[in-house]
């Protein structure tokens, strides 16, 4: 008997909890995440036209860089045996409003004065001659300092680099146009000192 009425007050203890409790069905949805903790798929992108042939590479990297306590940006970018490096001085994004234009400059580092941006082409693999570039420009379309994104577009006029002195006169060129990239870059290495 004293079983039977544990079990009956065990049962109505269990009744008036469950009543008690607020009522949820198993087919509501579940509550989305605030806006912050989600964690978006990022996709990067990279096209652009050699001399009128469709360059699709794939990124191998794409990485903020320190040079000289100015912050650039190195992308790498391989089909097959052929190579392509983008680089971009991003200090000079800051304060900018976008669009904004890093162009090409012949650099004369006596004088201070390297590129804004510029391209490095190894059509026949990275043991081979580059070409350089002598002209062009990037536009920056978006670059988010705390996401790492950065996307853009670029059109460069490269030139075969020789190793003969003097150089020949007619070193061929080849244009890199209809250039499209967003990436994400991977931070700066931080380094540790001892406090001094």
């Amino acid at each position: 008997m004293k079983r039977l009425l544990y079990g009956a007050v065990l049962y109505s203890l269990i009744l008036t909890i469950s009543a008690a409790m607020p009522q949820t069905s198993l087919q509501e949805e579940p509550e989305q995440p605030l806006s912050d903790s989600v964690t978006e798929t990022f996709n990067p992108v990279f096209e652009c036209e050699i001399d009128g042939n469709t360059f699709l590479g794939k990124i191998e990297e794409a990485a903020l860089q320190k040079r000289n306590d100015l912050d650039y940006v190195q992308i790498k970018v391989a089909q097959d045996n052929k190579v392509l490096f983008l680089v971009f001085n991003i200090s000079l994004l800051s304060g900018k409003e976008f669009p904004a234009t890093l162009e090409y400059l012949t650099p004369d580092y006596d004088k201070g004065i390297s590129p804004e941006s510029e391209a490095i082409w190894l059509p026949e693999g990275v043991e081979n001659a580059q070409w350089n570039t002598i002209d062009g420009e990037s536009v920056i379309l978006k670059y988010d300092p705390v996401t790492l994104v950065l996307e853009g577009e670029f059109e460069f006029e490269v030139q075969k680099t020789s190793y003969k002195y003097p150089p020949p006169k007619d070193l061929p060129t080849e244009d890199i146009s209809k250039g499209k990239f967003s990436v994400k870059l991977t931070p700066i290495p931080v380094t540790l000192t001892d406090g001094n």
